[in-house]
């Protein structure tokens, strides 16, 4: 039986990985970053990217990593002791129309797959390595995680995926990432959208040490930014397959909404409508929020994201 895999996502970036694969570091915005994967053990994918220039992006860019491959192995570097020389082979792959790729394979202390792949629709060129223990490479795992690479969604409209530690769901694919934090029992991811749009999707647990037998009411309202606040007469409760969920809307009034119509930047949020969703998944001992902040909440509602957690989707 194959191994679980699930679909890994960022900065519209898509791979199916193994599910033991996560980031041990991540950097970047849409236009340049880098991401390395790891099982727990070593790292086992590599991913770079960058603005592609003209149509030869793929060839340049396979050009300098093979470069680097060489400069590499003169200092003494990992390439030095090869047993195999880097070698150019077609893994047989096919990817959509505009994506065009290029494949090497090398072995040092570890075995490795990599791949070069530009597309003229996004205009973003991306370096893969994918790495194997020495003497354990995997041919077909790299060409099903290399023949699952996307970088765009399907069409314009489609969502934007967003997979990474546990945390899975789509946003609108105009919606830009502009902070995040990962730590111990703790995600949270933060978007900027057109007309004004903030979001921010939370996931934290253990779910039983931070509620501490307080009602899931209190934990929200806690959680929530200093400077926002709903009263508890306007969180909702309903119950969704036996789970608690909650939802909430906030306008701004008085001062709040007088800084809105001013347009001060520092006190965004306070001063936005509010559209709201939490919830407790006991399965996996973990909570949710997703909040929603636009002038309006006609426009804090019209953003169609999708949580998955396992395999429930919740939506506004």
């Amino acid at each position: 039986m194959a191994d679980a895999t699930y679909q890994f996502g960022w900065h519209k970036f898509t791979l199916a990985l193994p599910e033991p694969w996560e980031p041990g570091r991540i950097e970047g915005d849409d236009v340049k970053g880098y991401a390395r994967i790891d099982d727990g053990f070593m790292p086992r994918l590599e991913l770079k990217w960058d603005r592609a220039y003209g149509d030869d992006a793929c060839d340049e860019a396979f050009r300098r990593y093979m470069k680097e491959l060489t400069r590499a192995a003169g200092k003494g570097g990992a390439a030095q002791a090869t047993r195999r020389e880097p070698k150019e082979f077609d893994l047989g792959v096919r990817l959509p129309e505009g994506m065009r790729y290029r494949t090497v394979r090398w072995s040092a202390a570890v075995d490795c797959v990599a791949a070069t792949v530009a597309c003229s629709r996004c205009n973003r060129v991306a370096g893969l390595q994918i790495l194997f223990p020495e003497g354990q490479m995997q041919t077909s795992l790299a060409r099903r995680i290399l023949e699952s690479f996307r970088d765009h969604p399907e069409s314009p409209d489609a969502p934007a995926w967003w997979g990474i530690y546990k945390m899975r769901f789509q946003t609108p694919v105009r919606w830009r990432l502009v902070a995040h934090r990962f730590g111990p029992g703790y995600a949270e991811m933060n978007f900027a959208g057109p007309g004004g749009v903030l979001a921010d999707f939370k996931r934290m647990g253990p779910a039983e040490v931070l509620l501490k037998k307080r009602d899931l009411v209190d934990w929200y309202l806690a959680q929530l930014p200093q400077h926002v606040k709903v009263p508890r007469e306007a969180v909702e409760r309903s119950e969704v397959r036996g789970d608690v969920v909650l939802a909430a809307t906030r306008q701004p009034r008085g001062l709040a909404a007088f800084l809105r119509r001013r347009g001060k930047d520092e006190v965004a949020r306070r001063a936005l409508c509010l559209q709201s969703v939490a919830w407790h998944c006991p399965r996996s001992n973990r909570l949710w929020a997703v909040e929603v902040y636009a002038p309006t909440l006609e426009a804090a509602r019209e953003g169609q994201w999708q949580v998955f957690c396992h395999d429930e989707a919740v939506t506004p």
